[in-house]
């Protein structure tokens, strides 16, 4: 028997392979079910340039925080936006920024650089009663945000040296992927304008489709734009069971799970992963972290996942000194600035612990 084939079919280009370095996990394809007496925070930063790749760039925030009542009625107990203009390159002086709510004080914060003391710049803006709060994680993300930003127009071809001061990544021993003698470093200096070492990431997939509670609203995210999400999952022990409450140690009070994904639309390709990491914590009823584990889903080196140990680090602190300590203390090649900035996103259970139990 003679099998005949379409000439159009047989033309198709086959699907570029998407590697994944030893150690990775590979994307999340879905978000975690919401469980009953819950709080999820989520957020996203969506990094757009509207006048061109070389052009201004926009920082677009939303987020929201979710209670999920013991009978599944959903309570939202808090909503931010904010909106960040800034140069293209240099040091990223701040034109527009603002933010709902609005504390009287943020208009401070136009002018300084994106970059340099910005996050102590945002704290002092916002004062004690903001600490914790989802404006403070939109506003704490403006740094890396504003450096990942450079991936998209690095990505679609566009000369480094168009970008000047836009990424401080490139400091040798930094965090695990830019350490000496790693392959982003050795790319970099053999090769300063080359693309990325994987030039086809993992596609994203839509983390909102299976609840549409599950997710605050965004829009689709436009060719060439970027986004940071991040959800961060507070469940009380005593509302799993089985194999989930068992395998957490003496002492726990809450399970934690905080996911952070940056991903690039591209407009030759798909939206793609470029970092993702997932962090499982429990924790003690006076917020004390009792077990941290994190688990590397997609990064750009080989040397990225060796980060992954520093979690463990967190063990014995106190929840609220995290924001400071990590910062402070977790450097060098044995860290990693994207994991970090997950880590850190444990200094806010104070305030949703408090939320959740009030």
């Amino acid at each position: 028997m003679t099998v005949s084939t379409r000439p159009e079919a047989d033309a198709l280009p086959a699907l570029p392979p998407r590697p994944l370095w030893p150690g990775c996990q590979g994307p999340s394809a879905a978000t975690p079910p919401r469980v009953l007496g819950s709080l999820r925070r989520t957020t996203s930063v969506d990094m757009l340039r509207p006048f061109g790749l070389t052009g201004d760039l926009h920082l677009v925030g939303r987020g929201r925080d979710l209670l999920t009542g013991a009978d599944g009625a959903p309570r939202v107990l808090d909503t931010a936006s904010m909106f960040v203009a800034m140069d293209a390159a240099g040091p990223r002086l701040i034109s527009e920024l603002r933010t709902d709510p609005a504390p009287a004080a943020i208009a401070t914060l136009v002018g300084r650089s994106a970059l340099s003391r910005f996050r102590g710049a945002a704290r002092a803006a916002l004062g004690d009663e903001h600490a914790g709060s989802l404006l403070a994680q939109l506003l704490d993300d403006v740094p890396v945000t504003t450096i990942v930003s450079s991936a998209a127009p690095m990505r679609m071809g566009v000369a480094r040296d168009s970008l000047a001061g836009g990424s401080g990544s490139s400091r040798v021993d930094i965090c695990a992927g830019w350490q000496a003698d790693g392959a982003l470093i050795r790319q970099r200096t053999a090769a300063p304008d080359a693309g990325p070492l994987n030039r086809h990431s993992p596609l994203a997939s839509d983390l909102t489709a299976a609840d549409p509670l599950g997710w605050h609203p965004m829009p689709a995210l436009v060719p060439t734009g970027m986004r940071r999400l991040r959800r961060l999952d507070v469940t009380p022990l005593s509302a799993l069971g089985g194999d989930e409450a068992r395998a957490v140690p003496p002492g726990t009070a809450f399970v934690v799970e905080s996911l952070v994904r940056d991903s690039f639309a591209d407009p030759r390709d798909a939206e793609i992963v470029v970092h993702e990491f997932i962090l499982r914590a429990a924790v003690a009823a006076d917020a004390t972290v009792l077990d941290a584990r994190a688990h590397t889903g997609v990064v750009p080196g080989p040397q990225c996942p060796q980060a992954e140990p520093s979690a463990g680090r967190l063990v014995g602190r106190p929840a609220g000194e995290l924001r400071d300590t990590v910062a402070r203390t977790f450097v060098g090649v044995t860290t990693c600035t994207h994991l970090n900035d997950t880590l850190r996103t444990l200094g806010d259970l104070p305030r949703l612990l408090a939320a959740l139990t009030g």
